[in-house]
């Protein structure tokens, strides 16, 4: 069973997706558009789920062909800095999305 790891990710996708439908059932999708004058919430979505695919492909790489030599496995572990970087870069568009929330929630004072 070498493709554990990929059935993992496409367990928890899977999951995320089927959330997602129901999330847009209950009508958050147009509360959300109404709502984030900023739109900086489907900035971060967009990212998520960009890299979200992008992982899944990394991994199915991966688990086909494990890196043997120390080249491949560097430069699998350059791919997973970029991971590690746009979700940090996720966590700060939401930190400014809440700055940006209190300036536009204080500017009616």
């Amino acid at each position: 069973m070498k493709y554990v790891p990929f059935l993992k990710w496409w367990l928890f996708f899977t999951v995320i997706c089927v959330a997602a439908i129901f999330v847009q059932y209950a009508g958050f999708y147009a509360v959300l558009w109404k709502k984030d004058s900023s739109y900086l919430s489907w900035a971060i979505l967009g990212i998520f789920v960009f890299f979200s695919l992008l992982c899944g492909g990394y991994i199915l790489r991966v688990c086909a062909s494990p890196p043997k030599d120390k080249a491949s496995f560097e430069d699998y572990l350059r791919q997973e800095e970029v991971g590690w970087f746009f979700s940090e870069f996720c966590l700060t568009l939401g930190m400014i999305g809440t700055i940006v929330g209190f300036i536009f929630m204080l500017s009616g004072f």
